[in-house]
């Protein structure tokens, strides 16, 4: 596709500010219900980032937020520590590949403020596992 002859700097212009003109209409009911539900502060995690589109959308919306965002694909994880480089508090994203399902185990005691999945439930290898341990890290 024409995205994935993109080079990463091309991806990041691309993504890096999603202005709301070119989000869909479910994009844009994302952005706010994701914006409504996670308060400045909490600590949320991005499960299935991608590209990280609403990781980027949360740092830029809700300043003093910790982002920990999580993927199965090594090229995406890739994406986003990229994306980590732009931002002037490195420590406001945290990236890691994981599967779905194994976030339970994988961040052990970890809790989190909000657990987000855009997009992502349909590549899940079991969706009901992946939901059980995202809800086991609230």
């Amino acid at each position: 596709t024409e995205w994935e002859r993109m080079s990463v700097d091309e991806r990041e212009s691309l993504t890096a500010h999603y202005p709301l003109s070119s989000m869909t209409t479910a994009d844009r009911s994302i952005r706010t219900f994701i914006l409504t539900g996670i308060r400045d502060g909490a600590h949320v995690l991005d499960v299935g980032a991608g590209d990280g589109v609403f990781t980027r959308l949360i740092l830029r919306e809700r300043p003093a937020c910790i982002v920990h965002s999580v993927d199965i694909d090594t090229e995406q994880v890739r994406l986003l520590k990229n994306a980590r480089k732009s931002l002037r508090q490195k420590s406001r994203l945290r990236c890691y590949r994981c599967a779905a399902e194994d976030l339970g185990e994988f961040f052990g005691g970890s809790r989190f403020d909000v657990a987000i999945s855009v997009h992502a439930l349909h590549h899940y290898e079991d969706p009901f596992v992946a939901l059980r341990n995202m809800r086991r890290v609230l």
